[in-house]
């Protein structure tokens, strides 16, 4: 069984490396998924370590290291959840979610930098607390943090932007499937602390993380476009629409009038334009006018949208005697703030707005 684990250990190495290099898609949102499943497979390696106790020197080193990824797992979820559903950069504000890390870091340094046979020494005389410092109730703090974060990822960004996430299934499933193992971890760690667990019974946890990285490598190698910014039922269509019982006569007729609605009543100029607005102008439900934007536009709703808004500030900036702003000019075509349309503006056009008006203007 150790080796089995040990595999799957160093296939999260290997399909980390293979997400930070990726060139496509959102880097910043892959690296730090990267991260978890790095820590994935440090906390399985340790785990083999200490059952199989093939390195005893190895296993003294890396002593009251396990608690360092536990204290990890939330907010970099939650950090990989905001930066995909909202695009926004992370900021050095963002770093106050490393101060559980930090802090646990700052109060074992001491003992980590300790020589083996002062380790040795300091564990078989339970001398421990004499080099590092240990929160009350540590293990029950950082479990409930963990469940905290995942939570508030929810609250916050999944469900606040869940048309978003209709059309990014990928992070709905990767969210439920994080949601079983910060459960099953937590329960692990805090039943450690009351007794009700032992160190042996991690197995269930590990499984659960195994469980976690197959389904990721089956992803990242059968359907790698997901990570690239497609949302999965463009890659597997049959999973989002094989039952949802809207015809194909229907469907093409809703593909005319929604084209209609776009370049009559231009909608998208309003930025809190969301998924249910569109479904209400077509008067078919929210799921199938995901449909429509998908399977006759072939893309997502977002995207849809910024398409007509990027139409609209090309032809504000190629007016030869306009004098708005780039800001002006972003708000004016539906973007509710400059980082947005300049993104968008990018990815569509290939240059940057200022880039785009010079180039009008001087042809």
């Amino acid at each position: 069984w150790e080796a089995f684990l040990l595999f799957f250990s160093f296939q999260a190495l290997f399909i980390a490396l293979v997400l930070s290099l990726r060139r496509k898609g959102d880097k910043v949102a892959n690296l730090i998924f990267s991260l978890i499943l790095i820590l994935f497979a440090y906390h399985i390696f340790f785990d083999i370590l200490f059952w199989a106790r093939f390195n005893e020197g190895l296993l003294l080193d890396l002593s009251l290291t396990l608690s360092l990824p536990l204290s990890l797992y939330g907010p970099l979820f939650y950090l990989y959840v905001k930066k995909t559903v909202t695009s926004k950069s992370i900021t050095f504000r963002d770093t106050i979610h490393l101060l559980p890390f930090l802090t646990l870091v700052l109060f074992r340094i001491r003992f980590y930098m300790l020589p083996q046979e002062v380790k040795l020494k300091a564990i078989q005389l339970k001398d421990i607390p004499e080099y590092a410092y240990f929160l009350p109730y540590e293990n029950i703090l950082l479990g409930m943090l963990l469940i905290s974060y995942v939570f508030v990822a929810y609250l916050h960004y999944i469900r606040k932007y869940k048309e978003d996430i209709e059309l990014k299934i990928w992070l709905r499933t990767i969210s439920g499937a994080f949601f079983i193992f910060a459960l099953v971890c937590a329960i692990f760690f805090i039943g450690i602390s009351l007794g009700w667990s032992s160190q042996a019974q991690e197995y269930y946890l590990i499984y659960v993380m195994v469980g976690f990285i197959a389904m990721v490598s089956y992803f990242v190698f059968a359907q790698p476009d997901i990570f690239n910014g497609k949302p999965l039922s463009e890659v597997i269509p049959f999973i989002k629409y094989e039952k949802t019982g809207l015809t194909e006569d229907f469907s093409l007729e809703l593909k005319e009038k929604l084209h209609h609605i776009m370049e009559n009543e231009k909608p998208y100029l309003n930025p809190e334009i969301r998924l249910d607005t569109i479904a209400d102008l077509l008067n078919v439900s929210r799921h199938h006018a995901s449909q429509v934007i998908n399977e006759h536009f072939s893309t997502h709703f977002f995207d849809f949208i910024n398409q007509y808004r990027i139409q609209e500030a090309e032809r504000l900036l190629s007016v030869e005697k306009s004098k708005q702003s780039i800001k002006n000019i972003a708000y004016s075509s539906g973007f509710n703030n400059r980082i947005s349309f300049y993104k968008a503006f990018k990815k569509m056009v290939g240059t940057t707005p200022t880039a785009y008006r010079n180039d009008c203007l001087s042809s």
